[in-house]
């Protein structure tokens, strides 16, 4: 909840869209990806909210890692 209230408030934006999402974080390590509200919009079903060089999607790398593993499938 706390996320959604300031990804709509303060932030960055990667796209144009008709909604007032943001990005918070460059590099998300504290909400392990939900920080990237605007790219989400845009892409909602992508496994990996990160779209810049500088963006990093802690929840997405530990999907990787739990690939890795043979614990998960990413689609």
């Amino acid at each position: 909840m706390a996320v959604n209230w300031w990804a709509h408030k303060f932030g960055y934006e990667n796209y144009k869209l008709t909604n007032t999402s943001k990005n918070i974080l460059p590099y998300d390590f504290i909400f392990w990806g939900e920080a990237y509200h605007n790219n989400h919009h845009k892409h909602p079903q992508r496994p990996n909210n990160a779209t810049r060089w500088f963006e990093w999607d802690m929840g997405f790398q530990t999907m990787v890692f739990l690939q890795k593993l043979r614990i998960i499938k990413i689609k």
